[in-house]
């Protein structure tokens, strides 16, 4: 089933977006980064692709994962945020293996000025497989992840957002051998701000 799921949602993710930015009014008024206060909610829909780097060099695997994001965040000033990261995987090699990511991100807007923001971001958590990954003896595996994101309001509520995160995944040393993987992902994303 979420095999399916993540299919439909990965062929289909740009007429998702393009029907997501077209159903936005034009003339509306659009959202200004630089007035959101405490209590702002989040709710973004995120796709994009991991794939590893040879390093360390004793990594020589290529370990490369499909995502689809949801992400719930919570702003307790006007430029932080927390959230929560809810992400269904599969492993583009091995169709069969599918998997989940649970992160919980911290995000800082370090750049907020009208329809346009930039922000840092920092996760932690946990991703769990069917089946082991390569380069990693046990299908439960801790990641953590910094990245940047860029950010523009293209509605009253809603933005759309690109980012880049290295993400560094290992079993934390629980049972050999614990390569790590490190990775790049790149997403793009519609978020709406409630």
């Amino acid at each position: 089933m979420l095999k399916k799921v993540l299919e439909c949602a990965w062929g289909n993710m740009w007429v998702i977006l393009i029907f997501l930015m077209t159903t936005i009014p034009c003339r509306c008024e659009r959202l200004m980064f630089d007035s959101f206060s405490r209590g702002t909610r989040e709710i973004a829909l995120v796709f994009g692709d991991l794939k590893s780097h040879a390093i360390p060099k004793r990594s020589s695997e290529k370990t490369e994962l499909r995502l689809f994001k949801l992400r719930i965040g919570h702003f307790v000033s006007s430029r932080v945020e927390y959230a929560v990261e809810i992400s269904p995987a599969q492993e583009a090699d091995c169709p069969d293996n599918d998997g989940v990511f649970i992160t919980g991100c911290y995000r800082h807007f370090f750049y907020a000025r009208g329809p346009r923001a930039v922000a840092f971001d920092a996760s932690f958590g946990a991703m769990l497989f069917e089946k082991r990954l390569i380069s990693q003896s046990t299908r439960i595996n801790c990641t953590e992840q910094l990245g940047i994101s860029f950010h523009y309001a293209i509605g009253s509520n809603t933005a759309i957002n690109l980012a880049y995160t290295f993400s560094h995944c290992s079993n934390a040393g629980i049972k050999p051998p614990n390569l790590g993987i490190n990775a790049s992902i790149i997403t793009v994303g519609v978020s709406r701000y409630l």
